[in-house]
């Protein structure tokens, strides 16, 4: 019996002695990475701006008969990716774009109707070259200068992430619905 026991206590501590991590103790943290011992995303933040959907509705109507309805919301499916690496850690950073559908109405009738966000610049011949850089924040209508010229003067917004850089887009709709860009300084 004491055989047995003495047996017994020397297989136990024969498995303590064996299982003390040493195999693992002489990689460094880069070769566990490249032998995929820790997973990624251990080392990887991702975050999106804005995190949640939002969404702003406007209809206004001016005095010279045009009814302006904009609804602009973000853009759940598409953004602007900015990487870095900072303390070892690769950031990802999902600027998210907006969409805005505007609709324009001259004496209860329909003259325009579009939904606008990059690629609707970029189609219209925009000359401004660092919009793929740039998220779209914000649609707005100029009510003051609208009513003065009898036109619709709506204004988008986009901006460089992190920066402060933004360019302002003025579009003017006429009353038969023909549509004009210029970029604004």
């Amino acid at each position: 019996m004491k055989n047995l026991t003495l047996l017994s206590l020397l297989l136990v501590i024969t498995v303590f002695v064996s299982c003390d991590g040493k195999d693992r103790a002489k990689f460094t943290l880069e070769e566990k990475i490249t032998n995929n011992e820790v997973p990624k995303s251990f080392f990887e933040k991702t975050a999106y701006f804005p995190k949640d959907y939002i969404e702003v509705v406007t209809d206004t109507t001016l005095n010279n008969g045009y009814r302006v309805h904009i609804k602009t919301f973000s853009d759940m499916n598409n953004s602007y990716v900015q990487e870095f690496v900072k303390d070892t850690i690769k950031h990802k950073y999902h600027y998210r774009d907006f969409l805005s559908s505007i609709t324009v109405w001259k004496d209860d009738k329909e003259i325009f109707f579009d939904t606008i966000d990059k690629e609707f610049f970029e189609k219209r011949g925009s000359t401004y070259t660092d919009l793929n850089n740039m998220t779209f924040h914000n649609v707005w209508l100029d009510e003051q200068t609208s009513t003065y010229d009898n036109t619709v003067i709506i204004k988008s917004l986009f901006c460089k992430p992190k920066t402060h850089k933004c360019v302002v887009f003025k579009m003017t709709i006429d009353n038969t619905g023909y549509l004009t860009i210029k970029e604004e300084n």
